[in-house]
């Protein structure tokens, strides 16, 4: 529940941030020095703000006591670790295929994000416009918040692994569409996929601790936070393919992607794990 919140963000910020600045004008239009000076100005106001809250989160984290990992009391009590490094948790495979599903799973997720705009633009035809893809770009973010608050208490009824299994096979499927380039129908599968991305990367981040206590939660915990590098080199090369062979051929190089993370639900996040527990 906590992650669905991460998608309200995605929309409500920049609406706050378009509502502060206001309208944009280009330079060399009458008034525009009036305006760089006005935004500056009001940037500055922003990241003060922004300065502020982090300083209320980290007051937080100082004066709060926050929930522990399974396991950790118990460590602290007794004295003694459980002796789990990082080296030791690569042992368990679904923790180390975790570990690829994450990293994967977030630059997939980012790098759609980024070619989004530019697929809209391409495909959807007759009146299509920068601003009218951008709106687009925030009904997709939209579709991807209520993927995660609709799926949320799903997961109390079914099992979590294969709701991520079925979901990222349908984003495969949808992706594939994408692929084929075919106008309208194309961008709307685009949107609709973040659907069923949506949850993704807290379901990967949990099967992956699964069976894990103690220190080597924390452990695994900073493995899979650093994963997320993946969002930064998975869209760094399929905007490499995308320069060489098409927008196209990028987004199918994605779809055997998500059947990995799909086969990884529903069979690679069980592999070691009852040694594992």
């Amino acid at each position: 529940m906590a992650q669905s919140f991460n998608g309200v963000g995605n929309i409500v910020g920049p609406l706050i941030l378009g509502q502060i600045l206001g309208t944009t004008i280009a330079p060399g239009q009458p008034g525009f020095e009036e305006a760089k000076t006005q935004f500056l100005s009001e940037t500055r106001t922003i990241y003060i703000v922004i300065g502020v809250v982090i300083l209320l989160v980290l007051a937080v984290f100082v004066f709060f006591k926050l929930p522990t990992p399974p396991g950790d009391a118990e460590e602290q009590a007794s004295g003694h670790s459980n002796g789990e490094t990082f080296a030791t948790l690569l042992k368990r495979p679904y923790f180390t295929l975790g570990i690829i599903a994450e990293f994967i799973f977030i630059g997939l997720q980012v790098a759609g994000m980024a070619m989004f705009s530019a697929y809209a633009l391409k495909h959807w035809g007759a009146g299509i416009t920068a601003g009218l893809a951008a709106t687009m770009l925030s009904v997709l973010s939209l579709l991807f918040t209520l993927g995660r608050f609709i799926t949320t208490p799903l997961m109390t009824k079914f099992d979590p692994a294969k709701i991520l299994g079925v979901y990222m096979t349908i984003s495969a499927v949808l992706m594939f569409i994408v692929f084929l380039g075919l106008g309208k129908f194309s961008v709307i599968a685009f949107m609709v996929a973040y659907l069923f991305i949506s949850i993704g990367y807290p379901t990967i981040f949990s099967l992956t601790l699964k069976g894990i206590k103690g220190s080597g939660a924390k452990t695994g915990s900073s493995a899979l936070v650093m994963s997320i590098v993946g969002a930064a080199l998975i869209p760094l090369l399929l905007g490499v393919i995308q320069d060489a062979a098409g927008i196209e051929i990028a987004v199918l190089v994605m779809v055997p992607f998500f059947l990995f993370i799909a086969w990884y639900a529903f069979w690679g996040s069980k592999i070691g794990l009852k040694e594992g527990k």
